[in-house]
């Protein structure tokens, strides 16, 4: 065996050593299943060959990435000390955000009870109660729930589970009545948020959505005259079919068609001189209304 022969093998025997070494190092921080272990040796192989352009350059970069791994015990305890410090002060502001979102919501419910006592429900309530969470979240550590009661003497319960769709539809008023200066939002829409409901609520609720009216537009699809009759601009939506074919038709109504929409919604097919009557009062009693609003809001 000539002389390059031997440091040939010796210099291969270091680096396999080095390698050996390397391979347990990562083995005794990670402890990988047994397939890891296999799949980590072959890519430090396969590492050392792209990096290195000679036997002794991965000699050499092998002894660079072991030094760098006997400093990990540090730079773990460096991290997960810096991970401690983040969690103690993202707890912090999550406490925060909590006080300041428990009385916010204490405030919004205490408002949105009020509108809704103005919708026939004279003792009902809303809570929104802040539950904390296990796991921090991008909005906090709180999960927030609706809770309500109807009639007095009753529990406060989950909003989804006890209220009615007579109930869901005024307490939803309720809040859009509330947030209506809020946000950015430039056009409500009110689908059937009248479900349930007529008489006098109906007229609370009409003269509510003519107050949000005010500070933005708002599309309501309504069923009952007491709403429609607040309407700047009154469309009457039909269907007709033809050829075959549906097809849907809206027409714009002046104030003559508007009176006779507001006496088929109330009278049916009846047209009495006294639906007629009721139905004018209507439209002059709307108007009032939207006048009284305009006012309020010019002061």
């Amino acid at each position: 065996m000539d002389k390059n022969t031997r440091e040939n093998i010796q210099v291969a025997s270091a680096i396999g050593m080095l390698i050996g070494g390397f391979a347990l190092a990562v083995i005794g921080f990670f402890t990988p299943p047994v397939g890891q272990i296999h799949e980590s040796v072959l890519g430090i192989f396969a590492e050392c060959l792209i990096y290195a352009g000679s036997i002794f350059g991965v000699a050499i970069y092998i002894q660079t990435k072991y030094a760098e791994l006997e400093n990990i015990a540090l730079t773990l305890e460096q991290a997960q000390k810096a991970v401690a410090e983040a969690v103690v002060k993202l707890g912090r502001a999550a406490a925060v955000l909590t006080e300041q979102r428990e009385q916010a919501a204490k405030l919004l419910a205490e408002r949105i009870t009020l509108h809704i006592r103005d919708l026939a429900m004279p003792d009902g309530v809303l809570q929104i109660t802040c539950e904390p969470l296990e796991k921090f979240t991008a909005q906090g550590r709180d999960a927030l729930h609706f809770m309500f009661s109807a009639n007095m003497g009753e529990p406060l319960a989950a909003l989804e589970k006890v209220a009615s769709g007579g109930e869901l539809s005024r307490i939803a008023l309720a809040v859009k009545t509330v947030l209506m200066n809020r946000g950015d939002v430039g056009t409500m829409v009110f689908d059937e948020i009248d479900t349930g409901v007529g008489g006098v609520t109906a007229q609370k609720m009409a003269e509510k959505i003519a107050a949000i009216s005010g500070v933005g537009q708002v599309l309501c699809i309504t069923h009952l005259p007491q709403i429609a009759a607040f309407a700047d601009n009154h469309i009457h939506i039909e269907k007709q079919s033809a050829d075959g074919r549906t097809t849907t038709v809206l027409t714009v109504l002046d104030y003559n068609g508007r009176l006779q929409e507001l006496v088929r919604m109330t009278a049916g097919a009846a047209a009495s001189r006294a639906a007629f009557e009721s139905a004018t009062e209507l439209l002059a009693g709307a108007r009032e209304v939207k006048r009284s609003l305009r006012r309020k809001e010019e002061e």
